[in-house]
């Protein structure tokens, strides 16, 4: 069952995926490198 949520080439600031996880209610987090404020 694999779909795609998200695409990364859709960011333009340099954000890339550096790890993610999924919390006992089933929400999907998703850690950037680059998007810290």
């Amino acid at each position: 069952n694999k779909r795609v949520i998200f695409t990364f080439e859709m960011v333009s600031s340099g954000e890339v995926p550096d790890g993610m996880t999924i919390d006992k209610r089933g929400n999907l987090w998703v850690a950037d490198n680059g998007g810290g404020r």
